[in-house]
This record gives C-alpha cells, sequence and structure tokens, in this order.
C-alpha cells in the first residue's frame, strides 16, 4: 500500500488534464497512462513505446536506486543497446522520478570483439611461432643426429667400414653414435683378422 501511495503522491505532480493539454499542443498523444505511478515527461528518441514495454518496465523504474544501476541489454534492428537509470530528487531531496538512459553499445561490443579477435590471432601465432621453434629445435638436436646413426649403421651393415657416424654430443645420441662406432670398429677388426686367416691359408 505504501508504493502505491507513494506513486500516487508522485503522479500528483502532473495534473492529468494539463498534462493531456500540453501534449496535444505539441502533436504528442497522452501518455498519462501508459505506465501505472509514472509519466514519461521527456525523451531524446521519437520511439516513446520503449518505456512500459520489456525494454523499460515499472517494475525496473521502480527499483531505480540512488546510485543508478543497469535494467537489461537488448538487441534492437541489429544493434545492441545497455537499459539504465538512476533517481530523481525534486529540491526538497524527495524522490520524483527516474532518468533512464538507453545507449547504442554496437561499436563498444565490436571493438570489444575486435580486440579478443586480435588476442586470439596474436595468441595463436604465438603459440605456432613456439611450435615451429621446438620442431626446429628437436629437428637439429634428435632427428638429426638419429639419422646420421641409422644412416652411418646401415652403410656398414652393408659393407662400407669407412662409413663413420659424424654425432659430436655428449647427451643420449652422442653416445649411442660413440656405442655404434665401437661396435663397428669391432667388426672392422674382425673383419681384418677374418681376411688375414684366410690369407695365411
Amino acid at each position: 500500500e505504501l508504493d502505491s501511495a507513494i506513486d500516487e503522491a508522485l503522479i500528483a505532480f502532473i495534473d492529468e488534464k494539463k498534462w493531456a493539454s500540453v501534449r496535444q499542443s505539441k502533436e504528442l498523444s497522452n501518455n498519462y497512462n501508459d505506465m501505472d505511478g509514472y509519466v514519461l515527461i521527456d525523451s531524446t528518441t521519437d520511439d516513446e513505446s520503449l518505456f512500459g514495454r520489456s525494454i523499460v518496465t515499472k517494475s525496473d523504474l521502480d527499483l531505480v536506486s540512488d546510485d543508478g544501476n543497469i535494467f537489461r541489454s537488448y538487441d534492437a534492428g541489429g544493434r545492441n543497446f545497455v537499459a539504465g537509470g538512476f533517481s530523481l530528487f525534486d529540491a526538497g531531496g524527495s524522490k520524483v522520478g527516474a532518468v533512464v538512459v538507453v545507449k547504442d553499445i554496437t561499436s563498444i561490443e565490436q571493438s570489444f570483439q575486435k580486440a579478443i579477435d586480435t588476442i586470439l590471432m596474436v595468441t595463436a601465432a604465438g603459440a605456432l611461432f613456439i611450435c615451429l621453434i621446438m620442431i626446429a629445435i628437436v629437428t637439429s638436436v634428435v632427428i638429426r643426429p638419429l639419422d646420421r646413426v641409422v644412416e652411418a649403421t646401415t652403410r656398414v651393415v652393408g659393407g662400407d667400414f669407412k662409413a663413420t657416424i659424424d654425432v659430436k654430443s655428449n647427451d643420449e645420441i652422442g653416445r649411442l653414435a660413440n656405442l655404434i662406432e665401437g661396435f663397428k670398429q669391432i667388426t672392422v677388426n674382425i673383419a681384418k683378422e677374418l681376411e688375414g686367416a684366410r690369407r695365411e691359408k
């Protein structure tokens, strides 16, 4: 009952007949009864039907705080809007209404989306660059030395005992290359001994 009494007190500031007369003189329809307890006094938009519908409703206006609050965001005609408002006080400090703002935020959202897209592209490019560096490191540190070990081992198995393994590292691949080089030398020595024993016969 208190809310309805406040609404009636606020409406009492505006005489319905005088309001209808003012609206008629400006060739506007009488909006006095469009929203229970509220009258739209002025607007920067020609579409006064925004008020009282789902965009700005009576319940939104009832909940307007002194510091202001946002009612909702919505799309209309391919554009994005946000609606909000703050309390309006008379000279005596009594709340007599609300100032409602409907702001087109399409360009802000588009800029935000462009920034997100840019960040995603930069992140993807950075991740790709790091992957390429990692591939290059793995190729030079692991794959190429292993290829040289396999190639030299294949040549030795094929009978080319002059093949050398050109790996100069102290890691596992370098130790593997040294081990295979050692086996190659043993194989070469055995082959020479067998060749020498055959000649002696």
